[in-house]
């Protein structure tokens, strides 16, 4: 893939569509211009960035590869045929199924009256956020560097002290809380202050909400700040109900994700043949299921717990012991 850095005007817009992250922000010689560069060690030849059609000035067109290039091109553009084989490249599930793509068909004709879509930073994109705002929902996005222009704006008015006083009354919703070997502390501070800045759609507020945890056996100290944009104004939501959206947006990467990843070794299984994976995989929903009904908050524990004894294990699946 090669971009014609004398057309592109970095704007960024095919940033999150690199399933390797092999994008950046480059610098002409005199500093005067920006454009999008290209680390030709990571990108994979895939050509996810040019089908996506998101470049305003047509920068971005294949290259003719050298060797070894080539055989990334094989291997990882679904579009491309090995010629002694015919079969095309393997592409990633990234380049498969790209989520950017992908939600907007998902939300297309739903009524999202009185819903707000949380996204997380992959999807903060003006074109979904206008697709909400059309089909009558909000959103809370999640604001990373890969909108970059939005991301510098929001940092720099969260890092500035207001010019004055009463310039603007900044709000906040802090919570304290102790679990899992860790004393956290989460705050979450509103803005209305970048609305008429702000190039995006249905902007209302503009959000910093900052993490600090601290180990309570080794003193070792965690600090993050993120930051975020959402439609809804300050008369219909305080910060502390956007803390609640947010966190409720990880429930299930939490509690279903995460536990079938890690708990389950679900991306270790190397079971592929026929629908062996399909199958347990919703063996595995199945399991969560009956231990989340039984009550259970952890699954590890619950594992443990059922695994110890074949007794137990037999009797919550309603099986006589022998």
């Amino acid at each position: 893939m090669v971009i014609d850095e004398t057309k592109c005007i970095g704007c960024g817009k095919c940033l999150s569509f690199c399933p390797v992250q092999a994008r950046g922000f480059g610098r002409s010689a005199s500093g005067g211009r920006t454009f999008i560069v290209i680390d030709k060690d990571k990108c994979i030849e895939c050509g996810v960035c040019e089908r996506a059609g998101v470049c305003p000035v047509d920068a971005m067109h294949m290259e003719e590869l050298p060797w070894p290039r080539t055989v990334r091109g094989i291997l990882s553009n679904p579009l491309l045929e090995f010629k002694a084989t015919g079969v095309p490249g393997r592409g990633t599930e990234e380049i498969k199924t790209n989520e950017i793509t992908v939600v907007p068909q998902l939300l297309a004709g739903r009524d999202l009256e009185g819903v707000v879509v949380t996204t997380d930073a992959l999807h903060t994109q003006r074109a979904l956020a206008q697709q909400i705002l059309d089909q009558g929902g909000d959103y809370l996005m999640i604001v990373k560097k890969n909108q970059h222009q939005l991301y510098d704006s929001i940092d720099l008015l969260f890092q500035s002290p207001p010019l004055c006083k009463g310039e603007e009354e900044r709000l906040s919703y802090t919570t304290h809380h102790k679990a899992h070997g860790r004393r956290e502390t989460r705050t979450l501070e509103t803005s209305a202050q970048l609305n008429a800045y702000v190039d995006w759609p249905g902007s209302q507020q503009v959000l910093r909400r900052t993490y600090h945890a601290v180990d309570l056996k080794t003193g070792a100290v965690v600090d993050k700040v993120t930051y975020g944009i959402t439609s809804l104004s300050r008369q219909r939501v305080l910060p502390r109900h956007i803390a609640a959206l947010r966190r409720a947006h990880w429930t299930i990467e939490n509690k279903d994700h995460y536990v079938r990843d890690e708990t389950m070794a679900e991306d270790r299984c190397q079971l592929h043949t026929g629908n062996s994976a399909q199958a347990l995989a919703a063996l595995r929903n199945a399991v969560l299921n009956v231990l989340r009904y039984q009550g259970w908050s952890s699954i590890p524990a619950a594992i443990r717990h059922y695994g110890a004894s074949l007794h137990k294990a037999l009797t919550l699946l309603g099986v006589p012991a022998p």
